[in-house]
């Protein structure tokens, strides 16, 4: 009897601290969106890359299962696979891998890149861990674009291919500058604005240029990597 009352004791306190987690991290969210300065101060002191890691997770699953019978018809269809449900779980599995796996990649990149520029620019030392849940944090407008592509699609039941602002040139033929401006969109933008005011914040005393100089270079380094196929297959 002691036994049991024991171990319900530890599952209630195990289960509100993990409720207590998820409303923590739900909260800091938000907070990126409407404080974003106060919480990146807060970061500095005390850096959290648990959420974002969590939330960019999620983000790729989500997409994947969102647009799982697209994916299972087009490889099924691809390798003439049989129509199992085994066959199916490897596939989501594979996708979930790939695709949450590239976000996560991203994240560090970003997170790197601004490391080393920051390091190089600012007086005062910062830690990485900092820097990347900053650059982290940061995501959460992407976040905010792949959910809602993904309710849209499941409520929908139709894939919509996701063009960016290469819709304004209707009329070109210039592949590369299409795939460069698929790749821009209104939540990329807001996602660089957060990581602009990041960066201010931990250049502090450095000219605000300097910080914009950071984020242009990071932006374009990281759209210039997802391109790279075209860029080859533009010069072939």
């Amino acid at each position: 009897m002691i036994l049991i009352t024991t171990s319900s004791l530890l599952i209630t306190y195990k289960g509100s601290r993990v409720v207590k987690g998820i409303v923590e991290g739900i909260k800091s969210f938000v907070s990126v969106l409407f404080e974003p300065v106060s919480l990146f101060n807060k970061l500095i002191e005390k850096p959290k890359n648990f959420y974002p890691f969590i939330l960019i997770m999620l983000s790729g699953i989500f997409l994947v299962l969102s647009t799982s019978q697209f994916l299972i018809q087009e490889i099924s269809h691809l390798f003439e696979l049989e129509d199992k449900l085994s066959n199916s779980a490897i596939i989501i599995g594979i996708f979930t891998f790939i695709i949450s796996g590239g976000l996560l990649i991203e994240w560090l990149i970003q997170a790197i890149v601004i490391y080393f520029m920051v390091s190089l620019f600012s007086t005062v030392t910062r830690e990485f861990r900092a820097v990347s849940s900053i650059i982290g944090y940061s995501w959460v407008p992407i976040a905010i674009k792949v959910f809602s592509f993904s309710l849209l699609v499941m409520f929908s039941g139709e894939l919509y291919e996701i063009k960016g602002f290469s819709g304004i040139l209707k009329h070109t033929d210039n592949s590369l500058l299409n795939s460069f401006l698929k790749n821009i969109d209104f939540f990329v933008i807001w996602q660089y604005i957060i990581m602009y005011l990041g960066v201010k914040i931990l250049l502090r005393d450095s000219s605000k240029w300097v910080s914009i100089m950071i984020i242009a270079f990071t932006f374009l380094l990281n759209t210039i990597l997802k391109i790279i196929p075209e860029i080859f297959t533009s010069f072939m």
